[in-house]
């Protein structure tokens, strides 16, 4: 009894293992954005708690989500957000992922929204990320 708990444990450890392995992480916050480059397309942020600052690789298959505007105190960053909103609500998320082969729409959305993240960064603006353990944003909104 005791071999076959023993051999059905080890079983059950491989496949978690190669799961685990295979299986690309997601974690979200709060990340403050001290600086955006936009040569390379990443944003220096500097996550809440005691994680130092790191770079987030942001991409065209990043999904880029409205801010809720009643939560912002009066600042320049609620000004940053409702850019952003406007931007966001101009192309559907949809057409942002099918369209990104160069489609002119895409590209001007996705450069005002690169210009809007330099604005955040000189104001230290608040966003919530979405990343995999690589650190590419999977998505990334406005928050206070």
């Amino acid at each position: 009894m005791v071999r076959k708990s023993f051999a059905f444990l080890s079983a059950s450890l491989v496949l978690l293992s190669g799961a685990a392995v295979s299986a690309d992480t997601v974690e979200s916050g709060t990340v403050r954005v001290v600086a955006y480059l936009p040569i390379s397309d990443r944003i220096l942020g500097d996550p809440a708690g005691p994680a130092l600052p790191r770079l987030f690789q942001r991409s065209v298959s990043t999904i880029h989500l409205p801010g809720s505007l009643t939560q912002f105190p009066p600042s320049p960053c609620r000004v940053h957000a409702l850019t952003w909103n406007t931007i966001v609500a101009t192309i559907p998320e949809p057409e942002f992922a099918a369209n990104s082969g160069g489609d002119g729409d895409f590209e001007q959305a996705y450069g005002a929204l690169s210009l809007t993240l330099g604005f955040m960064a000189v104001s230290s603006c608040n966003v919530e990320i979405v990343r995999d353990s690589a650190n590419r944003i999977v998505s990334i909104m406005p928050v206070p």
